[in-house]
């Protein structure tokens, strides 16, 4: 066996080095071959393997058990972070979706974590899945999904945005958006933004929502229904939290100088808001029962006064009559009926 310096790559070389390489009694600390307490062929001398490095000093017999009781801490220490959160905390979490894909999620933690086996790097993998978005948003939509496995992924707690916070990013980074005609998000819009954008242009409370016809996203005056802009998956906006619905329904409804309700007072108070549009009825009266809610065609427009028909609603350029809401406005009759 050559045990010259040459061969063993020596850092000091030397002529009176004659032992470089295996061997159960070399002292050399620069070698990383023998200095162990090894039986192996290599130690022993009887096997030239000039490329070995001692990694972890650990008899053969044990590596199995030891890479088994690696897994088992990090599986206990994953389980013991994870008792830390509860439902409805703000979190960060950082793993995989349903794909594999590595994702990290931001929001509140939406149910309490589920042990699931999922895909990883090509194989199943037993892990813990988290749920987490939007509040309110329902477990069952894969976009709020992401699986921590005890090797890789994290959760900590974050700090969740507050209203007036702005933020300038693609529409597809605010919390509960996603590929569905039944989307329906609430926010502070501020217009347009983009790398151009040094502030929000506007404070207007809007919804976001996917328009089938025209195969659109819409982000439109949750007052008015008026679209304010039409953005694509990566258009960047300005926008904020909203403030709580209950909140903004303790708003009075708008009227004009002489108290009368306004084109817009009339929109906020068939939401909810404002005085009661009944006319004649007691404060002492009990509210006539409404008829069962019905399932039919969707039509926007803007209400106007009302009438023997019932309630006129216009069209959004206010150019047409679109029909009438009768007068306890529980249906509605087309003006081409």
């Amino acid at each position: 066996m050559d045990r010259s310096c040459a061969e063993w790559n020596c850092p000091d070389p030397d002529p009176e080095h004659h032992w470089h390489g295996p061997d159960p009694y070399c002292d050399e600390l620069t070698c990383r071959l023998c200095c162990h307490d090894c039986d192996c062929d290599v130690c022993t001398g009887t096997v030239h393997a000039p490329g070995l490095h001692v990694l972890d000093d650990i008899p053969e017999r044990e590596r199995p058990r030891t890479a088994k009781g690696r897994k088992q801490r990090m599986t206990a220490d994953l389980k013991d972070t994870l008792t830390h959160f509860t439902e409805g905390d703000y979190v960060t979490a950082k793993g995989v979706d349903t794909r594999g894909h590595d994702v990290t999620r931001v929001g509140t933690l939406l149910a309490p974590p589920k042990p699931v086996t999922a895909q990883r790097n090509g194989r199943r993998a037993k892990g813990w899945r988290l749920f987490v978005g939007l509040a309110g948003t329902s477990t069952s939509q894969r976009s709020t999904w992401v699986t921590l496995f005890p090797d890789a992924g994290s959760i900590e707690s974050a700090r969740p945005p507050q209203v007036g916070e702005w933020q300038n990013t693609p529409l597809g980074k605010i919390p509960g958006m996603r590929a569905s005609t039944e989307l329906n998000v609430r926010v502070l819009f501020g217009g347009k933004g983009g790398k151009r954008s040094a502030e929000p242009t506007q404070n207007t409370l809007a919804r976001i929502v996917h328009n089938p016809d025209e195969h659109r996203y819409e982000v439109r005056d949750a007052e008015t229904g008026e679209t304010l802009l039409c953005p694509s998956w990566q258009t960047a906006i300005w926008w904020s939290v909203a403030p709580d619905e209950a909140d903004s329904q303790t708003e009075e409804a708008e009227t004009d100088e002489s108290g009368t309700l306004t084109a817009t007072g009339y929109a906020q108070a068939i939401r909810g808001r404002g005085p009661e549009l009944d006319e004649g009825q007691e404060d002492d009266e009990p509210p006539t029962p409404k008829a069962p809610a019905r399932r039919g065609v969707l039509t926007e427009g803007w209400l106007g006064d009302h009438s023997e028909a019932g309630w006129v609603v216009w069209n959004l350029q206010r150019t047409a009559i679109l029909g009438w809401l009768n007068h306890d406005r529980t249906s509605f009759t087309p003006a081409d009926q």
